[in-house]
């Protein structure tokens, strides 16, 4: 993300204004009033960036100053009993929060709706986004929140800890179709590096060098190739019939439902014309040919592709039927309860019982153990090992 994007909080409520960009430093201009606010602020900053600020000194203020904290990175600071690396990082936020006097009003334009100044220097000496890096970071006020209610809901640690986890799998899952049906290129990217520790340990090894290499090529899409990262911002890795909300379709589903359902429906190459290079050349060259064909035809006999503005997922119909198979779920889970007093992992529906060994409810952490050691290798040289995978209740 570029920095637009990263001090982007306006559906936080916080609009911040880039003052000065150095090789190391930034300068922030915000709407932050108190030191409460400042703390909402760098919550959002730190989940986005996925660092971590201690409190480093509080400042002395006086009538020009409402507030003036220095901030550290936490792995620049020893913690002691605590298992953290410290790396001696020297990242630091400088924020002061200013009155605004009559003179200042006059001089500075932006004080009025701007008095708090951010200033971010350094660049971490650590990895940010790896497995290790996250797992040092402290519990979010969010987190905290979320398993508070899971307690409250009568939960052991146990199972607060697991039905999380399931809860984040299947949340990674809606944003990728949410970004695919809406075509979000930033969220595509981001659920693309989520999902590569539980392809690897579900065994879906070529998935895994794929989206890694995916990756690395569209980090450097900005500087390549501008003007393709320019249409993917815009939506266009997505295809589309209509520019209705929710119309996108993710290229490999329409290159499954299109085109490989074309080979093997009648007029394909699999039904009696071969499967020579020169004939699948003429065949993949001749669609394009043949979908001005196919407009044409409608134009002539008036069938044309139409659609109205309600999506059809919000039709009375839809609702009523979705609403019932909800209804049907819950049914189903009132006989079935998945978060029984059993501390054991079991199958819900058929009350077997896994046996110790099966680690497929720690699926992230199996998956985050295989991407490290990947780390330095090719996609080429590195061999995937059935005995790294996650073990299923199937298995065992």
């Amino acid at each position: 993300m570029d920095l637009h994007e990263v001090f982007d909080f306006k559906k936080n409520g916080f609009d911040n204004v880039i003052e000065k960009v150095t090789e190391d430093s930034v300068t922030i201009r915000t709407n932050i009033r108190t030191r409460d606010d400042f703390k909402k602020w760098n919550e959002v900053y730190m989940a986005k960036t996925h660092s971590r600020f201690n409190s480093k000194r509080l400042r002395s203020v006086g009538e020009r100053k409402l507030f003036r904290e220095v901030l550290i990175c936490h792995h620049g600071v020893k913690h002691k009993g605590v298992k953290k690396t410290y790396t001696g990082c020297q990242v630091h936020m400088d924020v002061t929060i200013r009155t605004g006097s009559k003179n200042s009003l006059y001089s500075d334009k932006l004080m009025k709706e701007y008095p708090c100044f951010i200033i971010i220097k350094g660049n971490h000496n650590h990895p940010t986004a790896s497995a290790e890096a996250l797992n040092q970071l402290p519990v979010s006020p969010t987190t905290r929140m979320m398993f508070e209610k899971y307690f409250e809901q009568g939960l052991t640690t146990a199972q607060a800890s697991r039905h999380h986890i399931w809860k984040m799998d299947l949340y990674i899952l809606r944003k990728y179709i949410r970004a695919e049906r809406t075509g979000n290129w930033e969220l595509h990217l981001q659920t693309i590096q989520e999902m590569p520790p539980y392809l690897a340990a579900s065994g879906h090894n070529l998935y895994v060098k794929s989206a890694r290499l995916f990756l690395q090529q569209m980090s450097n899409l900005k500087t390549q190739h501008p003007n393709v990262q320019q249409y993917f911002e815009e939506g266009f890795h997505v295809v589309r019939r209509s520019d209705r909300l929710w119309a996108g379709l993710s290229s490999d589903l329409i290159i499954e439902q299109v085109l490989m359902r074309s080979l093997k429906t009648c007029g394909g190459l699999k039904r009696g014309r071969g499967m020579t290079e020169q004939q699948r050349l003429l065949w993949l060259l001749s669609m394009p040919a043949c979908a001005e064909i196919n407009q044409a035809m409608q134009e002539i006999t008036r069938v044309n592709f139409n659609t109205g503005e309600q999506n059809q997922d919000m039709t009375k119909a839809r609702q009523s039927r979705d609403w019932k198979d909800t209804l049907s779920v819950l049914r189903y889970l009132q006989k079935r309860n998945p978060f029984s007093s059993d501390p054991t992992l079991r199958n819900i529906a058929t009350g077997f019982h896994a046996h110790p060994t099966v680690t497929v409810d720690t699926a992230h952490a199996v998956g985050a153990k295989i991407l490290a050691s990947m780390d330095g290798k090719t996609p080429a040289e590195y061999t995937f090992k059935r005995k790294d995978q996650a073990v299923t209740i199937g298995i065992k």
